[in-house]
């Protein structure tokens, strides 16, 4: 069963809708019963771990209640999807070292395209559209959190920054990409676009038919300026937190 989290708006820009997709660690049971091996450590590896904190409860969340490792929401569901070939797709069957972790076959990940992933898009479609039909216009913010050793592994990239800011060149105005690096770098982050990471979620709704009511862009914490290892280094964790804070005021 598909769940949401849709928070209380207080605030003024009530078209802002944050999408966080990775950062949830549980495991339903339609995959635990299929697990070969242990994949506590991994799992915490893969997400973007304590994201969803970061947020305050005073804005608008879609937030994928499951770990990527069950099905990563943000993958194409088809043959295009370039991490399909590490195993990494919309079902994950492999781990970051190549190695599976679960009994895999197409009625397992038909069920979880069914019942999970596609059910989330609707959800989206649905929030986008009200919001846009409301307000007449939505920015929506796509926040995930990486790791060096993650994008050095997979993709033998080396020098990201603090913060990866991913664009769309029709969906993503430059206006809201100028404030987004803006707002970081005054807080002294080191800012890339598109690097290590590209791009930013687009609703199915919309990605063949643009609306220039929709503003989306991503927004990637690389988890050294958080974390110590899987731990909060909290000083750090508040300031980013603040930083989020005052970047959603920025962008109203």
């Amino acid at each position: 069963m598909f769940f949401y989290i849709e928070r209380s708006d207080f605030m003024k820009n009530n078209y802002l809708l944050v999408h966080i997709p990775h950062a949830s660690l549980r495991i339903p049971y339609i995959c635990k019963r299929r697990l070969i091996k242990n994949i506590k450590k991994e799992n915490v590896f893969m997400s973007d771990y304590l994201v969803d904190r970061l947020v305050s409860k005073s804005i608008k969340c879609i937030k994928f209640r499951y770990s990527r490792m069950f099905c990563d929401v943000e993958r194409f569901n088809s043959d295009e999807e370039v991490m399909n070939n590490y195993g990494m797709g919309v079902v994950y069957t492999k781990e970051s070292n190549g190695e599976d972790f679960i009994v895999f076959d197409d009625e397992y990940r038909s069920a979880v395209i069914e019942n999970y992933y596609n059910k989330h898009h609707d959800m989206l479609n649905k929030k986008v559209s009200n919001i846009i039909d409301k307000y007449n216009k939505c920015i929506l913010i796509d926040l995930h959190s990486f790791s060096d050793l993650f994008v050095k592994k997979m993709f033998d990239k080396e020098g990201s920054p603090d913060v990866c800011i991913g664009v769309e060149n029709t969906y993503t105005s430059k206006l809201l990409a100028l404030k987004t690096i803006k707002h970081f770098e005054k807080y002294n982050y080191s800012v890339k676009v598109n690097y290590p990471y590209e791009g930013s979620i687009i609703p199915n709704k919309y990605f063949e038919v643009y609306d220039n009511r929709l503003d989306t862009i991503m927004i990637e914490l690389n988890k050294r300026i958080y974390l110590n290892g899987d731990r909060i280094n909290k000083n750090e964790f508040n300031r980013l937190k603040r930083c989020i804070s005052e970047y959603f005021k920025t962008i109203k």
